[in-house]
């Protein structure tokens, strides 16, 4: 599953980022545009790795892919269809997927669950 957040927040279709460097690494604010100079993706890094919120957004401005990061692990996932229903909710720990996810197909119909213990 944390690979699935390294997918959503992929920056292939990125032609320009903005943020800065520190000792050659990303730190601070940074921000990802497409071709039309959208804005597709915003999240910081902290000495190199990604730490708190990075957000993508779709085609349209709404937000699609939610994902928090702690030091550089993937704590959250939040994903959204292009409708605005929600898709995916999954928190993790220590890079491990907690039980208690849950994922839905567009419309709002549950498509799957995994109990908290």
């Amino acid at each position: 599953m944390a690979n699935l957040a390294q997918l959503l927040l992929t920056s292939a279709c990125l032609t320009q980022k903005e943020g800065r460097l520190r000792a050659g690494r990303p730190e601070g604010v940074w921000r990802g545009y497409t071709a039309d100079g959208r804005l597709s993706v915003e999240g910081s890094y902290v000495r190199g790795v990604r730490h708190g919120r990075w957000i993508r957004w779709n085609r349209t401005g709404a937000k699609a892919v939610e994902v928090s990061y702690t030091r550089g692990r993937v704590s959250g996932v939040s994903a959204w269809y292009d409708d605005g229903s929600l898709a995916l909710i999954a928190r993790f720990h220590g890079g491990d997927l907690v039980p208690g996810w849950q994922a839905w197909r567009g419309g709002g119909q549950r498509l799957g669950s995994e109990a908290r213990q």
